[in-house]
């Protein structure tokens, strides 16, 4: 028992936020199957199997990331910035699932997909001089909201 009180809190509070985005996201898909094979889908829409894989990926890397930067970083007005940051894009990748899966609102969950890559890429501009290593870990989740973002925006002109 005393080993599990060594254990700081954030080991276990951050992966768990990330496993409940992805638990609420999954969730919310499921539940979309019917209306989601109704949609007209653009050709740079990758599989199904393809966006599991790299979100997983993804989630893993951005969880790391938070881990080093919450543990090695100073305290400055930077890091608390680039935490809020962080936050605010935790909470728009649950909305967009919501937006999308539940609400059907195609142009609200592409201005959302627009706000995570452009949360995405500051974080990666305000982490360069804290932490490379750091950095590098989210460079593949800016890269994919990115091109997330050019999907969304796809999609939803194929479908109004």
């Amino acid at each position: 028992m005393s080993r599990l009180r060594s254990i700081p809190v954030n080991y276990v509070v951050i992966p768990c936020i990330s496993i409940l985005i992805m638990i609420f996201g999954k969730w919310y898909a499921s539940h979309a199957s019917l209306w989601y094979i109704t949609l007209k889908i653009p050709p740079i829409v990758p599989s199904k199997n393809m966006m599991a894989l790299v979100w997983h990926v993804i989630s893993i890397l951005t969880t790391a990331a938070v881990l080093g930067i919450w543990n090695r970083a100073e305290r400055t007005m930077r890091f608390w910035i680039i935490m809020v940051l962080f936050c605010l894009n935790t909470i728009l990748n649950a909305s967009w699932s919501y937006l999308f899966f539940y609400q059907h609102a195609l142009a609200f969950a592409t201005l959302d997909t627009c706000m995570i890559a452009t949360t995405a890429i500051t974080i990666v501009v305000l982490l360069w001089p804290l932490s490379r290593i750091v950095t590098i870990l989210l460079l593949p989740y800016a890269l994919w909201s990115a091109y997330a973002t050019v999907v969304m925006i796809a999609l939803w002109m194929l479908n109004k």
